[in-house]
């Protein structure tokens, strides 16, 4: 375990807080159950479904943060890349109610579509393990969104393929559910250069528009 704020390989959380603080938003982080670097205890309890353990414990953290006396408790919003975009995508269709908004970058949206070495791990096998597979299917969750996401994809990603972010949009195309969608050409998975400047601004726009005291120039 790491007591420390600092930089990491997770979407380039630096220059992420800098704009959020920049324009007045608060920046907070939890590390729920399924994080690195805590030992297998605090690991396990996401194993067979990923996603209950891991929101249960960010939605006792918003808790912490209704309480603080600067916090409006009404915009409160999530963002996450990887599996942090599927927690987001998650938190979105299982938590409407608590999150105002949310990005989503380059997120696993059904588990059969990523690769086996890491879903295995925690989901075991598909035909053993159906029911989990099945809850964490997000695709199949579309209609539970009362929010607009914002869906960013590199679209040279070979780690996350695109089609995960593909699918999820065709399912709310198919309901007529709203989301924005921002393709970063030639970015893989990890992003950088014009792809990771893009993702940044367009993330601190969105947020902007939908929780933010000043409307954005278009």
């Amino acid at each position: 375990m790491s007591d420390r704020y600092g930089a990491t390989n997770i979407f380039n959380h630096i220059e992420r807080d800098v704009l959020y603080t920049q324009e007045d938003f608060i920046v907070w982080r939890l590390d729920n159950r399924g994080s690195i670097g805590f030992g297998h205890a605090f690991e396990t309890p996401i194993a067979g479904e990923l996603g209950p353990a891991a929101l249960d414990d960010q939605l006792a953290g918003v808790e912490y943060l209704k309480s603080l006396p600067y916090v409006d408790a009404d915009r409160i919003c999530t963002d996450g890349k990887s599996f942090g975009g599927f927690l987001t995508l998650y938190a979105l269709t299982h938590k409407p109610d608590v999150f105002r908004c949310g990005v989503d970058g380059s997120g696993p949206t059904d588990w059969l579509s990523y690769d086996t070495i890491y879903t295995e791990r925690y989901m075991g096998i598909p035909n053993e393990n159906q029911e989990g597979y099945a809850a964490t299917k997000l695709v199949d969750q579309v209609d539970q969104l009362q929010v607009r996401p914002l869906l960013i994809h590199g679209l040279a990603d070979t780690n996350v393929h695109l089609q995960n972010t593909v699918n999820l949009m065709e399912a709310m195309m198919a309901i007529d559910k709203p989301f924005d969608f921002v393709p970063l050409p030639n970015s893989d998975h990890h992003y950088g250069g014009d792809g990771l400047v893009a993702a940044l601004s367009e993330s601190v726009d969105y947020f902007l528009r939908h929780i933010g005291n000043q409307e954005v120039e278009q």
